[in-house]
Formats: C-alpha cells, sequence, structure tokens
C-alpha cells in the first residue's frame, strides 16, 4: 500500500531532512554574520585608516611625478637620451600610480570576496 501525504510529511526521515536544511542555513547565516563582523573590524580601525592615508599620500606624489614627466616632454627641449630615460621614468610611475589604485582597493574587495564565499558555502 502507498505511503500517504500525512505519513510522509510526519516520517522521521522527513523530519531530519528539515533540521539538517535548517541546521545548515543557520551555519550559513552565522559565516555571513561573523564575516561582516570582521570586516568592520577591519575597516573601523585606525591603523586602517592611516594605512589608507598613507597610500592615497603616495598615489598623489606618483600622480604630480607623472604629470611633471608629461609637461617636461612636452615642454622643454633636450636630447633624445634624456627623454627616453624620462619616459621610462614616467611609465614606472605609472605602473607604481596602478598598483596604489590596487592596494588601495584591495581590503574592500577582499572582505566582499569573503563575505561571497561565506553565504554560498556550506
Amino acid at each position: 500500500m502507498p505511503i500517504t501525504l500525512k505519513e510522509w510529511l510526519d516520517s522521521p526521515a522527513r523530519q531530519e531532512l528539515i533540521q539538517a536544511r535548517q541546521t545548515d542555513q543557520a551555519t550559513r547565516q552565522a559565516r555571513v554574520i561573523k564575516a561582516a563582523e570582521d570586516a568592520q573590524l577591519a575597516l573601523n580601525h585606525p591603523g586602517w585608516q592611516r594605512l589608507a592615508d598613507h597610500v592615497g599620500a603616495l598615489l598623489q606624489d606618483a600622480t604630480a611625478k607623472v604629470e611633471e614627466s608629461k609637461r617636461r616632454l612636452v615642454s622643454e627641449a633636450m636630447p633624445a637620451q634624456e627623454a627616453e630615460v624620462l619616459r621610462f621614468a614616467a611609465a614606472r610611475w605609472v605602473g607604481r600610480q596602478e598598483m596604489l589604485r590596487e592596494v588601495l582597493a584591495y581590503l574592500p574587495s577582499l572582505v566582499a570576496d569573503k563575505l561571497d564565499t561565506d553565504a554560498t558555502t556550506v
């Protein structure tokens, strides 16, 4: 004789499945909350702001060096070798700019990645 809907709804196997799903959901939610708290703690730490300010100042310096190099290449007459050296220096400063921008973006993206990872695991 086939099982009735009432028997299936009341079955221990179904109750175990429901309990397992609820436990998984609670675990996932706890991980997301913990990751969010860790992220907030890291971003609120005064050391993070000092680091961000320092990297921002380095970025401004690199930007000023690039602009100065561009200005000199356009407005000053110089030998070809000196111009080539100045172009290489400008390229190096542009590389530093990109690296410093990545550093500034790193922690928030790391936090977002951690939240995404914790939300999808389990």
